[in-house]
């Protein structure tokens, strides 16, 4: 019997001609008045990065950590410089504009005609700066990620062909769209082995039912994207179909990504307070952050909130939700509840703090750990307006109160532990707010401090 094969269904790799948005990137923004030091700090973390400086919205210039370090060599003096990059511009440079609209190979032809480093895509629609490079554009035609570009890199989503699976697609393309990333769709059924037959089987049989459902799949994505807006539509897209465990499969898909997206479970109101099986085996199996995508039961306008406890997964979950609220444009609220202390011991009573000394005594302890994290996390990436709630409660009921009362597009939360064994405990804060909360909860493991 033949094994069934791995089927996808995607776009050429080399297709110069698709819309230049599949191979931009997300660009850090300056501004003429942005200090050479600020700069050096935001370029050099990744020398693959480049910043767009603007002036009254239009880009001015295109700058890299290289260039920064032909003008002020070795980057110390730099470091400890206070001009502002206005003054490290010689003239008024005017920075060729692409339009969303153009293609790769227009934008390849005008890089190499240029020399630039990179240059600006202006969106008719708004949204964050973007921009495109050399490497970008030979990635999309070597059809893979270009040598020298590390890290994870774009979403994946599991689907089943369910209502919950389409709103966890959409909810997938809307990530990728803010990240500038792409989108892996993966639908897994049950391998040939486990279907229990008895018998002769046709060897060609496993073939057959893979490319079956690759076509019903293709199917469902196609009526799944159907009703969404253009932005979420030109979301580049891969299709996998594989035999297997959903749950495997998807922590396997996302070992190299940035996220991976999974449903929750359900209707009804038994349905939403319970975790499906295979979120939950995602969520300890993934090697990434992991979004459940729980059903949206407000206006989602208000800031992304975070839960924080001091330790190094809340650190971790605390970088990741700075990252995500600067993508959305909007703030941050991080939250830590003291459950209440103890009372007795034994039978004799115990002169405890009562719950508002608890919290009054910890909030400058969080407000110290937030900004120590934030400190570090400024130099690197934007960083959005952050607040910080102590709550004299159990943490899950508080991360769940203040998402529901500042109407949080998303609630961020750490993974239990370290270890063999630790990192398959999903934690009971997590948990609480993966059943509970009113909004989609994104879990981050503990590797990603």
């Amino acid at each position: 019997m033949s094994t069934a094969p791995t089927l996808s269904a995607t776009g050429s790799p080399g297709d110069l001609d698709a819309a230049v948005t599949t191979v931009a990137r997300p660009a850090t923004v300056l501004v003429e008045t942005t200090s050479l030091p600020e700069a050096w700090a935001r370029l050099h973390e990744d020398p693959g990065l480049c910043g767009v400086v603007v002036r009254d919205g239009l880009p001015l210039a295109v700058v890299t950590a290289g260039g920064l370090a032909e003008r002020w060599p070795a980057g110390g003096p730099l470091v400890q410089h206070r001009r502002t990059i206005h003054e490290l511009l010689d003239r008024p440079c005017g920075v060729e504009v692409l339009d969303e609209n153009d293609t790769v190979r227009h934008a390849g032809h005008r890089l190499l005609a240029t020399g630039l480093p990179a240059l600006p895509v202006r969106s008719r629609r708004g949204g964050p700066v973007r921009l495109v490079t050399i490497t970008t554009v030979l990635s999309a035609v070597l059809g893979g990620r270009a040598p020298g570009m590390t890290g994870p890199a774009g979403v994946v989503v599991g689907i089943d062909g369910s209502p919950r699976a389409a709103a966890a697609l959409m909810t997938a393309l809307e990530e990728a769209a803010r990240r500038a990333e792409t989108v892996t769709a993966v639908l897994a059924y049950p391998a040939p082995g486990s279907w229990g037959a008895t018998g002769t089987a046709d060897a060609g049989e496993p073939d057959r039912l893979a490319t079956a459902v690759l076509d019903e799949a293709r199917r469902f994505v196609d009526e799944a994207t159907m009703p969404l807006p253009a932005t979420l539509r030109e979301v580049a897209l891969e299709l996998r179909v594989r035999a297997g465990s959903p749950a495997t499969l998807l922590a396997e898909a996302g070992r190299t990504a940035a996220l991976l997206v999974v449903g929750h479970r359900g209707r009804g109101m038994v349905g939403r307070a319970v975790l499906g099986s295979t979120a939950l085996r995602v969520l300890s199996l993934a090697s990434c952050p992991v979004l459940v995508d729980r059903p949206r039961e407000a206006a989602t306008d208000g800031p992304v909130v975070v839960g924080i406890d001091r330790s190094p997964g809340s650190a971790a979950a605390l970088r990741y939700a700075l990252r995500d609220a600067a993508r959305r444009g909007v703030g941050l609220v991080a939250v830590t509840g003291t459950a209440p202390p103890p009372v007795m011991v034994g039978f004799r009573p115990m002169g405890a703090a009562t719950l508002g000394e608890v919290r009054h005594a910890l909030q400058p302890r969080v407000e110290q750990f937030v900004g120590e994290v934030v400190g570090e996390d400024r130099w690197c990436h934007p960083v959005p307006e952050v607040g910080v709630v102590v709550r004299a409660e159990d943490p899950a009921e508080a991360l769940v109160d203040v998402a529901e009362q500042r109407g949080s597009p998303v609630v961020v939360v750490g993974r239990t532990g370290h270890g063999a064994f630790a990192r398959w405990l999903l934690g009971s804060v997590a948990h609480g707010a993966v059943v509970r909360a009113p909004c989609p909860v994104v879990v981050v493991p503990v590797e990603q401090a």
